[in-house]
């Protein structure tokens, strides 16, 4: 971001009554943190939500720096929220079970991506915002864009999702089998140093998952000019593995594997919002998308082009496979942002 006036305001807002998720469990005293990114001379009463990814939160500045949230507020004002589940301010995992008085840990009831949005839902009405631009999500926040658009496509003009469709079943798999030490761990009461080995494994592959060739090539190519050796594959696994052995510091292993369970079971809704026709989507894919292929993207937007209409489909040129809109930052701003302003 550049030096323009802007005003960041980071709260929390306590839901004022019960969230049913799909599952028909009750949760209880649910508390939502949020970030309001605005003009500080000139703040706009037009609003956009941005949606994060995995593992990040909703202070965009912090982890999207290539992501030019100032050029935006000349327009908008954006609010991100942490999702339900993660390891942030939004009720997960490690907050208090209103019954027990004891941390929910394991006993954190199963959730999806539409129990994302019912939380954002109810915590957009909390905060008094009621109508939104735009709506933008890639990966995790793609899919809660999608489904956004799929069950409430009145809360906003345009639906931006980014790599966000529901996975193929080989990526089911795949999330699957990275998954299941960790979740034999938790459910096993392993011990933290175990779990941490785990979750850091988990990471690894994940990671891994997202990336491309050309990504990795250019890895190992910026590690060479720092001096990290003539060989391509030790600096690049050391990254890699670094980046892993940080992360149980980081994110916790419960909302690691509530959010990629939702992740993996994502699907299209059975019964689609009879107002879709007000609504336009606008699904994005990435080429050499391993994650979620490009493919997949553009073949879901085609069936939903000829259901409800007013769906588009587009793709971010990047060599950067999934990651590409973290990575490939300022290139995917130039994209996005040719569609917005």
């Amino acid at each position: 971001m550049t030096d323009l006036p802007i005003s960041i305001q980071s709260k929390t807002v306590k839901l004022p009554t019960d969230v049913v998720l799909s599952s028909g469990v009750l949760l209880s005293g649910v508390e939502v943190g949020y970030t309001i990114y605005s003009d500080r001379d000139s703040p706009s009463d037009r609003f956009a939500l941005i949606f994060h990814g995995l593992s990040s939160d909703a202070h965009l500045h912090q982890w999207w720096p290539k992501f030019q949230l100032d050029q935006l507020l000349k327009k908008y004002s954006i609010i991100s929220i942490d999702c339900l589940g993660s390891s942030y301010r939004t009720t997960g995992p490690h907050s208090l079970n209103t019954i027990t008085g004891r941390p929910y840990l394991g006993d954190f009831p199963v959730i999806s991506i539409a129990d994302t949005n019912t939380v954002n839902l109810a915590a957009l009405r909390a905060i008094g915002i009621e109508k939104l631009d735009f709506v933008l999500g890639c990966s995790l926040g793609g899919m809660q864009a999608l489904d956004l658009f799929l069950t409430q496509p009145l809360v906003a003009e345009k639906f931006y999702s980014v790599c966000g469709v529901p996975m193929s079943l080989s990526g089911q798999l795949y999330n699957e089998a990275h998954l299941r030490p960790l979740r034999e761990g938790l459910e096993n009461s392993a011990n933290r140093q175990v779990l941490d080995r785990q979750l850091a494994h988990s990471r690894f592959l994940f990671r891994l998952s997202c990336t491309t060739d050309f990504a990795l090539d250019s890895l190992a190519s910026r590690l060479r000019i720092a001096g990290s050796g003539a060989s391509s594959v030790t600096p690049v696994l050391d990254y890699f593995l670094k980046d892993a052995d940080q992360y149980p510091s980081q994110f916790s292993p419960y909302s690691y594997l509530a959010l990629m369970h939702a992740i993996t079971q994502f699907s299209l809704p059975k019964s689609l919002s009879q107002q879709l026709s007000q609504g336009e989507l606008h699904l994005i894919g990435i080429p050499n998308d391993r994650f979620v292929p490009q493919q997949n993207v553009e073949e879901i937007a085609r069936d939903l082009a000829e259901k409800v209409g007013r769906v588009v489909y587009d793709t971010f040129d990047s060599k950067f496979g999934h990651e590409a809109w973290i990575l490939d930052g300022e290139k995917f701003y130039e994209f996005i942002s040719s569609k917005l302003l």
